[in-house]
């Protein structure tokens, strides 16, 4: 079995940003939804980038949209930080302020855009602020596939109780996209990645995000980190297999 390389990095590194992988994901034949990226700006004021998300919106004929920065989503309320459900000015403001400020509190940089992207139907119970949604985090690394999470992918241990009822032969009968994570770590060969693929309510499979498959330091916890959640696929992270040779920074 391969192990993941070893790799230190931080979330502000320019490659892990969306408009790192954005140009090249698209040259793939991997179903991804589009997105569109928005120049941030301003720290305060969000009136110029939300008019701009408005137009693409109305060019695009989207009545709703997803919204986040280029490195993270909304990072405590999805709903009032991510989700553009109101094709208006004023929503559109709020929610990048919203989506600013959670992230802020957690310390996420942004990067130098907004990602505005096409609504994708993962509502797959009745709850609109909830994200239980079948998902398959992959491991690449040298242009391999080297682990998944979860391991033994089950579709309906992703949805709370409250599932649509018409949605249950789309939950037994997915299968993780294996093939389409090979295309992926094929292209990027360079470095460690969690690559993301969502299911939708069609039972397609979509291609949503990836990050370094790394190490970081935690200056708050004094300890070293993955960047990329593992799932149960701990026991082959690089914090854990990589533990050895990492420096306690204690002592620097």
């Amino acid at each position: 079995m391969k192990y993941p390389q070893l790799f230190i990095s931080w979330f502000d590194d320019e490659r892990g940003r969306t408009s790192y992988y954005l140009d090249r994901m698209e040259s793939l034949s991997v179903p991804k939804p589009k997105e569109i990226l928005v120049p941030l700006e301003s720290s305060i004021s969000f009136e110029k980038e939300a008019a701009e998300i408005k137009s693409i919106m109305d060019e695009e004929g989207w009545n709703r949209a997803f919204l986040k920065t280029e490195c993270k989503a909304a990072v405590n309320n999805l709903k009032d930080g991510s989700f553009i459900l109101e094709k208006s000015n004023s929503h559109i403001e709020a929610t990048i302020e919203s989506l600013l400020t959670q992230n802020n509190a957690q310390d996420w940089p942004h990067g130098n855009y907004l990602v505005v992207r096409e609504w994708m139907n993962l509502n797959f119970c009745l709850e609109l602020a909830h994200s239980c949604h079948p998902e398959v985090r992959y491991f690449i690394d040298d242009g391999e596939v080297i682990g998944k999470s979860p391991h033994n992918y089950s579709g309906e241990k992703f949805v709370c109780r409250k599932q649509y009822p018409h949605l249950e032969d789309c939950l037994s009968n997915s299968s993780p996209p294996d093939e389409l994570a090979k295309q992926v770590a094929n292209e990027f060969d360079e470095a460690s990645w969690g690559v993301d693929f969502a299911l939708d309510t069609n039972g397609n499979w979509w291609f949503v995000e990836m990050n370094f498959n790394c190490v970081y330091w935690h200056s708050e916890y004094e300890e070293w980190w993955n960047m990329c959640g593992q799932g149960d696929n701990e026991l082959f992270s690089p914090l854990w297999i990589h533990s050895a040779a990492l420096p306690d920074m204690n002592e620097f």
